[in-house]
């Protein structure tokens, strides 16, 4: 499993309580962030297996050696630690030791397009640190504690047209749109077509009984309907499965008209013009054309409309970030409904062939182009 550096989805910081006096600092920061499970892309027609490894909790190693640094300092044992963490968080908090399982499971991609497979996984990272001075010399430690969860977003697409297949005719959008479907620690996407039936979902070969008219807010499906690979990353064992149905990222509530409009796009009203830098590491022009090709899908699968880009290409950044001392510019100018921005930026941060981004919201302001012009000293945070 390959793991990209990112920032913190979100980050934490707990003091825990100590009866030992003003002089003993005892904190934990805790950090949210996804690791890649998989990111590959298949093309033509191909198959592929892949191996999966579903690891959840903590390591032994790193359990018994924060264990034994808080008996020897703090008289506090794990339990009692998780115990503190949740008072203090809100939420359930147990340090399991690691279980990992491995499985195989197989992938096609459209017999003239490509399947981009990409999947996450959270982690919870627990930084403890301590400090207690005394008069001759100051005592601390720091330990760390990778927590994996069975949190999984699959952010998986695939294409009808590749021009690598050389197909002598491209096929089109076969389908109407996306829905993003939610069984509780596992999001995912999938197309949808609207049939007489209902809602036909090609990729899992299942039809959500509703009309164009409505569409409910939750269905329950037997689990054969659910992608195989995704039941196994989080373990689940249930025979039937209730299903959060939403479009866009935006939850329907229960009963709502389903009118086409609202489904391929957001009202003129709800969007404003934007325009986003994208640097890239330096690669080859197809490669960089095939990474903005999956984010403009992905931005308008939510709702958005992508307008010009202007590819400006290799330029020197001013100094290196993360190694590289050249960055792959292109513009983009864009209509973004209010609501999607956390989302996409959410996608962009697990691209590892994006060094930085800039998103500026026309409203009188400098535009993007001319920040980047001027700026490409600054050093953008991915934020």
């Amino acid at each position: 499993m390959r793991e990209i550096t990112r920032v913190p989805e979100s980050r934490r910081m707990v003091d825990l309580d100590l009866a030992s006096g003003t002089d003993v600092h005892f904190r934990c920061v805790i950090d949210e962030v996804w690791e890649v499970i998989l990111d590959e892309v298949i093309r033509c027609g191909a198959r592929r297996s892949f191996q999966f490894r579903c690891r959840r909790g903590v390591s032994t190693e790193e359990k018994s050696d924060l264990a034994s640094d808080l008996k020897g300092s703090v008289s506090l044992g794990i339990a009692k630690l998780e115990s503190q963490l949740q008072e203090k968080t809100g939420e359930t908090v147990r340090f399991e030791d690691a279980v990992e399982r491995v499985d195989d499971y197989e992938f096609s991609a459209p017999d003239c397009g490509s399947h981009h497979i990409l999947i996450f996984r959270l982690m919870r990272v627990y930084t403890f640190t301590y400090s207690r001075k005394r008069w001759w010399r100051l005592e601390s430690w720091r330990r760390v504690i990778h927590d994996r969860t069975d949190r999984i977003r699959d952010y998986s697409t695939r294409e009808n047209d590749d021009p690598n297949c050389g197909c002598e005719q491209g096929r089109g959008p076969t389908t109407d749109g996306r829905l993003e479907l939610d069984i509780g620690s596992v999001v995912f996407s999938v197309e949808y077509k609207i049939t007489p039936s209902g809602l036909l979902l090609p990729s899992l070969a299942h039809t959500l009984p509703v009309t164009r008219e409505t569409l409910p807010t939750t269905v329950t499906v037997p689990r054969q309907v659910l992608p195989a690979y995704l039941l196994f990353l989080a373990q689940i064992s249930d025979e039937t499965i209730a299903v959060k149905v939403r479009l866009y990222g935006k939850q329907i509530e229960q009963g709502a008209e389903f009118d086409r409009r609202q489904v391929e796009s957001v009202s003129d009203q709800e969007k404003r013009d934007a325009e986003i830098v994208y640097i890239f590491f330096d690669s080859p022009d197809d490669e960089i054309a095939r990474q903005l090709k999956d984010i403009h899908n992905y931005f308008s699968s939510l709702g958005g409309t992508v307008g010009a880009v202007d590819i400006w290409g290799p330029r020197r950044l001013a100094y290196p970030i993360d190694g590289a001392e050249v960055g792959y510019y292109v513009v983009a100018q864009m209509e973004v409904p209010g609501n999607i921005l956390p989302d996409f930026e959410s996608y962009l941060l697990s691209i590892s062939a994006l060094m930085r981004y800039l998103i500026v919201m026309e409203e009188g302001e400098q535009d993007a182009k001319a920040v980047a012009e001027e700026g490409e000293q600054n050093e953008w945070d991915a934020e």
